[in-house]
């Protein structure tokens, strides 16, 4: 929605943790949410260039976000519970 909104720009696009959760504050509801399955519990994001973005659990953070691509992935490379054949980074 905020992309269609303002034509094709991504939230975050100076690459800051504070401008992408500053873009997206009208599109959520209440606080940036936190990552239920990442190592690290919180609603820390990593801003990334990395393309694909593959989970790191050793940079403690919740989330991680290409502001190039727009690719956004839950921080952890462990398997799923339900399927053990795809990690969480891959959802």
């Amino acid at each position: 929605m905020y992309r269609a909104e303002l034509q094709a720009t991504l939230p975050g696009a100076d690459g800051t943790e504070a401008t992408f959760k500053n873009d997206l504050a009208p599109y959520i509801r209440h606080s940036f949410p936190k990552c239920p399955v990442a190592p690290a519990t919180n609603a820390v994001v990593t801003m990334s260039t990395m393309d694909p973005l593959e989970g790191n659990d050793v940079e403690g953070t919740a989330w991680r976000y290409n502001y190039v691509t727009g690719e956004f992935i839950c921080n952890n490379e462990n398997s799923t519970t339900s399927d053990p054949s795809v990690n969480y980074d891959d959802l």
